[in-house]
Protein backbone atom coordinates (compact mmCIF):
# COMPACT_ATOMS: atom_id res chain seq x y z
CA UNK A 1 0.00 0.00 0.00
CA UNK A 2 1.23 3.24 -0.52
CA UNK A 3 0.15 6.52 1.72
CA UNK A 4 -0.84 10.54 0.47
CA UNK A 5 -2.91 12.80 1.98
CA UNK A 6 -4.78 9.90 4.67
CA UNK A 7 -5.63 7.37 1.81
CA UNK A 8 -3.74 4.21 1.07
CA UNK A 9 -4.17 3.38 -2.32
CA UNK A 10 -3.44 -0.84 -2.96
CA UNK A 11 -1.37 -1.59 -6.30
CA UNK A 12 -0.86 -5.17 -7.66
CA UNK A 13 -2.88 -7.20 -4.88
CA UNK A 14 -1.82 -10.86 -5.96
CA UNK A 15 -2.07 -14.30 -4.41
CA UNK A 16 -0.35 -16.89 -6.26
CA UNK A 17 -3.16 -19.00 -8.49
CA UNK A 18 -1.60 -22.75 -5.68
CA UNK A 19 -2.62 -20.56 -2.62
CA UNK A 20 -6.51 -19.48 -3.05
CA UNK A 21 -9.16 -19.75 -1.49
CA UNK A 22 -7.19 -19.99 1.80
CA UNK A 23 -8.04 -16.42 2.79
CA UNK A 24 -4.38 -15.00 2.09
CA UNK A 25 -5.76 -12.53 0.07
CA UNK A 26 -8.18 -11.27 2.90
CA UNK A 27 -5.20 -11.43 5.74
CA UNK A 28 -2.76 -9.46 3.45
CA UNK A 29 -5.37 -6.69 2.35
CA UNK A 30 -5.95 -6.85 6.02
CA UNK A 31 -2.68 -6.47 7.43
CA UNK A 32 -2.21 -3.13 4.58
CA UNK A 33 -5.02 -1.41 5.98
CA UNK A 34 -4.09 -2.01 9.29
CA UNK A 35 -0.45 -1.10 8.78
CA UNK A 36 -1.96 2.23 6.66
CA UNK A 37 -4.42 2.80 9.80
CA UNK A 38 -1.14 2.90 12.37
CA UNK A 39 0.74 5.55 9.95
CA UNK A 40 -2.52 7.75 9.58
CA UNK A 41 -4.42 6.82 6.46
CA UNK A 42 -8.22 6.76 7.50
CA UNK A 43 -9.75 5.58 3.69
CA UNK A 44 -8.47 3.37 0.58
CA UNK A 45 -8.73 2.89 -3.26
CA UNK A 46 -7.98 0.42 -5.54
CA UNK A 47 -8.45 -0.54 -9.22
CA UNK A 48 -9.50 -3.93 -10.14
CA UNK A 49 -10.86 -5.18 -13.60
CA UNK A 50 -14.23 -6.00 -13.82
CA UNK A 51 -13.89 -9.69 -14.95
CA UNK A 52 -11.66 -10.54 -11.71
CA UNK A 53 -14.85 -11.46 -9.61
CA UNK A 54 -12.75 -12.66 -7.04
CA UNK A 55 -10.92 -10.08 -5.91
CA UNK A 56 -14.14 -8.11 -6.49
CA UNK A 57 -15.57 -10.22 -3.99
CA UNK A 58 -12.62 -9.90 -1.56
CA UNK A 59 -12.79 -6.10 -1.75
CA UNK A 60 -16.57 -5.80 -1.64
CA UNK A 61 -16.32 -7.90 1.36
CA UNK A 62 -13.58 -5.44 3.46
CA UNK A 63 -15.59 -2.69 2.86
CA UNK A 64 -14.51 -1.08 -0.98
CA UNK A 65 -17.56 0.09 -3.16
CA UNK A 66 -17.37 0.74 -6.81
CA UNK A 67 -17.02 4.80 -7.56
CA UNK A 68 -16.38 4.77 -11.00
CA UNK A 69 -15.66 2.24 -14.12
CA UNK A 70 -12.81 2.76 -16.34
CA UNK A 71 -11.71 0.89 -19.36
CA UNK A 72 -9.07 0.41 -21.91
CA UNK A 73 -8.67 1.45 -25.25
CA UNK A 74 -6.64 0.43 -28.19
CA UNK A 75 -5.35 2.45 -31.30
CA UNK A 76 -5.39 0.00 -34.66
CA UNK A 77 -2.33 1.00 -36.52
Amino acid sequence: GAIEDGYVGFYDIVVDPGYRKKGYGRALMEAIIAGARRRGASRGYLQVMDSNEAARRLYLGLGFREKYAYWYLKKDR
